[in-house]
């Protein structure tokens, strides 16, 4: 046992957060902690790191147990740079290092042979404590972390000070990895990560040695690092063992018990109340008493609650033409810097996209562009037949901060009634006393409900959504995801939510500074072909140098074929071998450009036998290869 919690209750102004809540860190252990929003996770984790006390029970702790706590929204500022101030994690390192320095100006100085040994000594001892620490490690362990988590080699010596709120927080979930806790506990850490820092920090985490316990909505990411789930509900904390996709199936069969078990006893409660009503006063009076007697002692099972799962949908009334959207050759600059390349493609009625990429790589610029709230630097975006958009922009910027939730939605409906208005207020589960509180006081996950209820009366048959899971708990993302499945438009959507994304999308662009590429598929087929193309490049970049190797032992042999009958005979088979690697060199090309064509991967069977062609020609290549050395 690491930490353990005993019973513990918290209240924040009259209100119970928490309620006999007992759990318990055992070593090995990598939890995920879930629940909806407002159950009080973030105030569990505080309590177990004791930055809040427990109203009622208390917290065990093992003695010497180090716990490094990155909370949501972290205070991280300093004057020093991003890289000096993640080096003073490895201060008692730096201080070795040191000394090791003043250790080599003595033995430079000293010439008693006596005293140079006792010297020598001491830097040997402390030179082995530096290598065992990983002294010699430092450097390129925080480049390998800073890079990992996003942070160009320019950022590395920019002050702390001068980054915005998420970039501080990613310097300060490097700094938490990089001190290596015996329990890490990240609250949303990846809020601020782009994709591949996602999939850094899933590997990172996959292999870390210590625990660790991780507040999450992200279900792709707790599929692919935990191995215990912590549900916190209104009945309590629930532990499963396993990943997210075992937690699932795990809590369905425990309802489905549950049901079962509380199905069982009503039954017999209400046929035992029968049978004492009809003999309570009859000839089987003391059966009728003994089995009152019973039913007073028995333990009651609860009526299982569910959860109360939303249920969201955006309509459409009208029906654009077959081609939506146009986009011919659009790309974005920033002060001369190009965001993306020129991207041209034609977006078909109910296609539902997802655009993915690195930060900063012009997601969210482009998705404004095809709203129409910013212009393109070059080409241009063309609407079909019928268009009627909607856009839920990632800033809450659409929204007035002053006005009531009425009169938000009345700004799409200006002369509805109220009745209308609450009711569909109501859909997207807001309360009678929400309707008439300011937008100002909502939370980041109401923000969006109120944006995805104003598209609901705007129905629009184009929509553009722009980080619609930030701010949702899984109750949320699994109802908006349900809602867009169903809606019959055409969606485009900008998201690092991959689990959101495999479920949504049916189409995929990538952005980057220095490529754009269009494919058809969700996420998961996308990387998986994305990775048979890094596979593809490495495979060309060994055959080129095999290549190489063999025009050398080809021109060796040239050089001393005409001495002998033998060796002309060595020279016209090795002609030959070379005539043949050329064809096979360029059939290989031609297979190399039909593997790199996205269009190839929309036809399964014929991808499959173009990459057992490609694998063939290398195969058939390597014996020429062989062949031509064996001449030499």
């Amino acid at each position: 046992m690491l930490i353990k919690t005993h019973k513990i209750t918290k209240d924040y102004g009259g209100n119970r957060i928490l309620e006999d809540i007992s759990a318990q860190v055992n070593p090995g252990e990598k939890i995920g902690l879930v629940g909806k929003n407002g159950i009080g996770k973030t105030t569990l984790i505080k309590l177990m790191t004791e930055e809040l006390s427990p109203d009622e029970g208390y917290i065990e702790t093992r003695n010497n147990i180090n716990i490094g706590y990155l909370p949501q929204q972290p205070e991280f500022s300093s004057d020093d740079t991003l890289y000096d101030k993640l080096k003073q994690v490895f201060e008692n390192i730096h201080v070795l290092e040191k000394e090791l320095i003043r250790l080599e100006n003595k033995m430079a100085e000293e010439t008693n042979s006596e005293k140079l040994d006792n010297i020598m000594n001491k830097y040997s001892k402390i030179r082995d404590e530096f290598e065992s620490k990983g002294g010699y490690q430092v450097d390129r362990n925080i480049r390998s972390v800073l890079k990992g988590l996003g942070f160009g080699d320019e950022e590395f010596s920019k002050p702390l000070n001068n980054f915005s709120g998420g970039e501080k927080t990613r310097a300060l979930l490097a700094k938490k990895l990089l001190q290596r806790p015996n329990i890490l506990i990240l609250d949303e850490p990846t809020n601020y990560l782009d994709l591949d820092g996602l999939s850094w920090l899933e590997d990172y985490l996959t292999n870390y040695q210590e625990n660790f316990i991780i507040i999450t909505h992200d279900r792709y990411f707790l599929e692919n690092t935990v191995n215990v789930i912590w549900e916190l509900s209104e009945q309590g904390l629930t532990v499963y063992k396993g990943n997210y996709s075992s937690y699932i199936e795990q809590k369905k069969l425990l309802e489905e018990r549950q049901e079962k078990e509380y199905e069982k006893q009503q039954k017999y409660i209400k046929k035992t109340e029968e049978f004492i009503r009809r003999n309570i006063e009859g000839q089987k009076t003391k059966q009728a008493q003994s089995r009152r007697k019973q039913l007073e002692k028995m333990t009651l099972t609860a009526k299982p609650q569910k959860d109360s799962s939303m249920n969201l949908s955006i309509d459409t009334d009208q029906r654009s033409g077959d081609e939506t959207l146009i986009l011919e050759k659009v790309s974005k600059s920033i002060k001369e810097q190009r965001l993306f390349p020129p991207l041209s493609c034609k977006i078909f009625r109910g296609e539902k996209i997802g655009i993915i990429g690195p930060n900063g790589a012009g997601k969210t610029s482009l998705l404004k562009i095809i709203a129409d709230y910013d212009k393109s630097t070059t080409g241009e975006v063309k609407y079909g037949s019928g268009v009627l958009l909607g856009y839920l922009d990632q800033e809450q910027e659409l929204l007035t901060p002053e006005y009531t939730l009425i009169e938000e939605l009345r700004t799409e409906e200006p002369f509805g009634r109220e009745e209308y208005v609450r009711s569909i207020l109501g859909r997207f589960y807001f309360s009678a006393e929400q309707m008439t509180e300011y937008v100002s006081n909502l939370s980041g996950g109401e923000q969006v409900r109120l944006k995805l209820a104003k598209l609901f009366m705007r129905k629009p048959n184009l929509l553009l959504l722009d980080e619609p899971t930030n701010h949702l708990d899984i109750m949320g993302r699994e109802a908006l995801e349900d809602a867009l499945l169903n809606f019959e438009g055409t969606l485009i959507i900008v998201s690092h939510d991959r689990y959101f994304l495999d479920k949504v999308a049916n189409k995929i662009i990538y952005l980057s500074r220095e490529e754009v590429d269009v494919f058809g598929g969700n996420y998961s087929e996308y990387m998986e072909k994305a990775q048979k193309l890094k596979d593809i490049k490495k495979e060309r970049e060994k055959e080129e140098q095999k290549k190489e190797a063999g025009k050398k032992t080809a021109r060796k042999a040239n050089s001393t074929s005409t001495k002998t009958k033998s060796n002309k005979e060595k020279e016209l088979q090795v002609d030959e071998l070379m005539e043949q690697i050329d064809k096979l060199e360029a059939k290989k090309q031609d297979l190399e450009a039909s593997l790199s064509d996205p269009e190839l991967y929309k036809d399964g069977e014929k991808a499959k036998a173009t990459n057992e062609a490609y694998q063939e020609t290398l195969n058939l290549l390597e014996e020429k290869y062989q062949k031509l050395e064996s001449l030499a």
